[in-house]
């Protein structure tokens, strides 16, 4: 029988539909038998009355931040709540920081910044890894956005998103925009990216602390300029296991391109990286690899993504708690 003395206080928030999704009520019987007890926090009550906690993970990103930068004074009350508590408690493991996810989902411009980093460290070693050339746009002004573009090296067609990542629905919502007279559709604050031809297929890899799991997904087929309407899509639709979208059918001249399967070092060296720049360690990164040339790019980076296809991820997220734990209550000095 579990001594209750012994048992780690995990709390958790995250929205109800990832809750679901990844099957939190599972996940309770998995923390139980590790010798966690997993225990749902309400923001809207004191965290002191629902503490101690030993580890506490969280998606705030999701709603309450959005809510709370759009103004809403409960949104912003429970936001307030979660950081004081933080902050009385700096014994608390927090997977992860909530200053480190903010600086991921509030601005676009800066994670592609910070990407473009980390792949051009790893790549003066001994890896092409890019980020695709991209631009911020503040302003709706047609005349400007195309001198940025021009700029910016992006050509026809490319990819505009919202420059907020915060796990809204409109952080979700991109466009793709084929010529000069869809510079008018651009709703902004955006990011403009360039579009990588990679024959509709992307890499997913999933982080859980120094563990990570490459999934393949469908993504944007190799789109060409031309006098099309610009088309606005919402990110699943493309890129679920389950997506099937006009936008990822190949054409009949892309359909015998041979694939070009992603080298894992290459990988695990993106992820080491990224992983040291940002601070965290629940993540996902989107990877694919350009047609012809073999080169890897980068074209976003998600925090506490959907895990879709990592095998036995709650009970390696497990594992993780107890390993910070344990690393955590190591006498100083020691390293194993």
């Amino acid at each position: 029988m579990m001594n209750n003395a012994n048992i780690k206080r995990v709390g958790f928030w995250i929205n109800d539909l990832k809750y679901k999704k990844l099957g939190f009520e599972k996940f309770k019987t998995i923390c139980w038998n590790s010798g966690l007890e997993l225990v749902k926090i309400d923001l809207a009550r004191s965290l002191e009355e629902q503490g101690p906690f030993d580890v506490i993970i969280q998606k705030l990103t999701d709603t309450i931040l959005y809510e709370a930068d759009q103004g809403d004074p409960k949104a912003q009350q429970k936001v307030c709540r979660f950081q004081e508590y933080i902050c009385d408690h700096p014994d608390v493991i927090v997977i992860d920081p909530l200053n480190k996810t903010t600086q991921l989902s509030r601005n676009r411009y800066e994670m592609y910044s910070t990407l473009h980093d980390c792949a051009s460290d790893i790549t003066k070693l001994d890896t092409e890894l890019l980020v695709p050339d991209f631009v911020e746009l503040p302003t709706i002004d047609v005349t400007r956005n195309k001198a940025a573009i021009r700029e910016a090296n992006i050509g026809y067609p490319f990819v505009c998103k919202p420059r907020s990542a915060d796990g809204s629905e409109n952080s979700h919502t991109l466009c793709i925009i084929f010529n000069e007279e869809g510079l008018r559709d651009i709703r902004v604050p955006s990011v403009a990216q360039k579009l990588i031809k990679h024959n509709a297929v992307m890499y997913k890899v999933f982080v859980v602390g120094d563990i990570h799991h490459v999934v393949e997904r469908p993504s944007l087929k190799n789109l060409k300029p031309g006098d099309y309407s610009s088309i606005f899509f919402h990110s699943r639709d493309v890129s679920k296991s389950t997506s099937c979208s006009f936008l990822t059918k190949l054409d009949i001249e892309d359909q015998n391109k041979a694939l070009i399967k992603p080298d894992k070092m290459t990988l695990t060296k993106l992820v080491n990286k990224v992983q040291r720049k940002i601070g965290m360690c629940l993540f996902g990164i989107d990877v694919v690899i350009e047609n012809d040339t073999g080169r890897y790019y980068v074209i976003d980076i998600n925090y506490f993504p959907g895990y879709d296809g990592f095998p036995d991820f709650l009970q390696v997220l497990a594992e993780y708690i107890l390993k910070r734990l344990h690393t955590k209550q190591m006498p100083q000095g020691r390293t194993d």
